[in-house]
């Protein structure tokens, strides 16, 4: 009886996983194809990046790529994507579940984490204004109910301004050092904590960045080691795009980077959920059939 108990709940998560895939995949198709407003629903979707597990994960990842490739105002739907993530955290602090505060927090974080990781390396210089605009975007929104919204500097806005260069981040600093000039936060320690913590965060980084930009040019620092490995992108692609160049192959996740330091294929959508489908279902028999043998 046990055992029957355990193969109805496997099957049961295996069919709201299946069908949250499939929801995903539709949807994204949707906004792949512009059916539907980027800036809602595309948004909707990314802000689930890291929530549901990898095969829904997979799915976003290659609609971020396509939202890259068609030109889209992929910085303003990064913020409301983002926007989306911290308000579920914000839902969670309202109804005093520390723990659900807590993992929602996590999960913002960790959505900019990956977010970011688009603008690692070489995309750093060549997404420089949409980097800007999201962290202008993202500092703006935590300025609009202040205190309450200001963890959102402590958690996403961080994150991208790592990928800012110098001047970039002076101004930055400047702007956030303007905006609570005239405010007395001894009023309110722990509700304007997050953003003295930030201006603090974003003071030492500079101090440390300009420190090493005066020893880099003061000296001539040739990289060794073995070159790259060019990576032949070819095969299976989210959308047929000929006349897509390479650097449109960027990494979702830095840290696939920094591992691999190699750009992943493209997967279709529905293959995403067909392969997850593949080796859920096999999984499952699997375990059936260790039930059956069990004596």
């Amino acid at each position: 009886m046990p055992d029957e108990t355990d193969d109805d709940e496997i099957n049961r998560e295996y069919i709201e996983e299946t069908n949250r895939d499939a929801v995903i995949i539709a949807a994204s198709k949707l906004v792949a194809i512009d059916a539907v407003p980027n800036e809602y629903l595309g948004a909707e979707i990314i802000s689930h990046f890291v929530s549901h597990g990898s095969s829904v994960s997979e799915v976003i990842k290659h609609l971020i790529t396509v939202l890259k490739k068609k030109n889209e105002k992929i910085s303003s739907i990064l913020v409301e994507a983002l926007k989306k993530a911290y308000k579920r955290h914000l839902i969670s602090v309202s109804s005093s579940d520390e723990v659900a505060s807590s993992t929602t927090f996590q999960e913002c974080k960790d959505l900019a984490a990956r977010l970011s990781g688009i603008f690692a390396g070489a995309a750093r210089n060549k997404y420089r204004l949409d980097i800007l605009d999201i962290v202008k975007g993202c500092i703006d929104y935590a300025f609009l109910d202040v205190p309450k919204q200001l963890t959102f500097l402590d958690g996403p806005v961080l994150h991208f301004i790592t990928k800012l260069q110098l001047p970039d981040i002076l101004d930055i600093l400047k702007d956030v050092e303007g905006r609570i000039a005239n405010v007395n936060t001894d009023e309110d320690p722990s509700g304007w904590r997050p953003v003295l913590t930030f201006v603090e965060t974003l003071r030492e980084k500079y101090a440390k960045d300009e420190g090493f930009q005066d020893e880099k040019e003061g000296m001539s620092v040739k990289r060794r080691g073995r070159p790259r490995k060019k990576q032949n992108l070819q095969g299976k692609k989210l959308f047929d795009e000929p006349d897509s160049s390479e650097d449109d192959e960027d990494s979702i996740s830095e840290s696939e980077q920094d591992a691999d330091e190699e750009e992943e294929e493209e997967v279709p959508l529905i293959h995403s959920m067909r392969s997850a489908s593949r080796l859920k279902s096999l999984n499952i028999s699997r375990e059936q059939k260790g039930h059956t043998n069990t004596p």
